[in-house]
């Protein structure tokens, strides 16, 4: 199947690939502790566990979704927000960017 328009005899210009971006490395050891990080949504304030790095402010291993195990039943269940409070209550509450 020939197109009208394109000449075959000449060779296709290929673009460059681009190359993979790095990761910027911390010149630290990270040292986390666990906090309770506050999101604004369009749903009102949502707050999830995570760990926030002493030196940098780095979040890693954030909960965005908190599940407890039903009683007598083999399902679990989310936690609410009023739960989640309570549950960490003596954390540090942060505000995500």
């Amino acid at each position: 199947m020939y197109v009208e328009g394109i000449d075959y005899d000449i060779p296709p210009k290929h673009r460059k690939r681009k190359g993979k971006k790095k990761t910027k490395k911390s010149n630290h050891k990270h040292e986390y502790k666990g906090v309770l990080i506050k999101s604004d949504t369009q749903f009102g304030e949502t707050y999830h566990y995570g760990e926030k790095c002493n030196v940098c402010g780095k979040i890693n291993n954030e909960r965005i979704l908190e599940t407890k195990r039903k009683e007598g039943s083999p399902f679990s269940i989310m936690l609410s927000q009023e739960e989640i409070l309570d549950k960490y209550k003596d954390l540090k509450i942060v505000e995500k960017d």
